[in-house]
């Protein structure tokens, strides 16, 4: 909440190559797929938003917790959503510094087993996601023992099948970015 994440996924999207698949909340399926659940994408800062989005792709929203946001319809994305699912090959896990440069390290399954746990089956820091934990509805409270049950199976799947990166951010989100397009094309090349 509030790491960067969104800015980075519209410095991402201008890469060639680059797909956006969700800004917020992640699908994933039991073969480990991201599935494409793009939703409207939030921006808290007005040096967010790209300069070449015209007015009629923005909203402006007033969330409880964070303040004014603004929207940006999805149209305005059309060619960049990822429209099949994308293998899920590793987890980053962001680390802010205000010196040095982008980079990565690798960490071990056992930090990549505590960050599942602790944000996408416990959704550590993310306000959406416990929204729909903690609803109060009778039919939706007996599912939610199944549900716990699925995440934290999923959850251990990552984290003991996928490769664990710690992220180095700085304050410069076009540097991120092209560091991590690079990074991830290496990847995926092999190399």
């Amino acid at each position: 909440m509030g790491g960067g994440k969104t800015t980075l996924a519209l410095e991402l999207v201008k890469e060639k190559d680059c797909l956006l698949l969700s800004d917020e909340i992640a699908a994933i399926d039991q073969q480990l797929r991201v599935l494409p659940f793009p939703l409207r994408i939030g921006v808290r800062a007005a040096e967010s938003i790209p300069p070449d989005i015209s007015a009629g792709y923005l909203r402006p929203y007033r969330t409880i917790s964070f303040g004014s946001k603004t929207l940006i319809d999805l149209e305005y994305f059309a060619e960049k959503i990822a429209r099949e699912p994308a293998s899920l090959e590793m987890v980053l896990l962001g680390e802010r510094t205000t010196t040095g440069k982008p980079g990565f390290r690798k960490a071990s399954k056992l930090m990549g087993l505590y960050q599942v746990l602790r944000h996408i089956i416990f959704a550590y820091q993310l306000p959406r996601t416990k929204a729909y934990i903690l609803r109060c509805e009778w039919g939706y409270m007996r599912a939610l023992p199944a549900i716990f049950l699925s995440r934290i199976v999923t959850g251990l799947r990552i984290a003991l099948s996928v490769e664990c990166y710690r992220f180095r951010l700085t304050e410069h989100p076009r540097e991120n970015a092209k560091v991590l397009a690079t990074f991830m094309r290496e990847r995926t090349r092999g190399i």
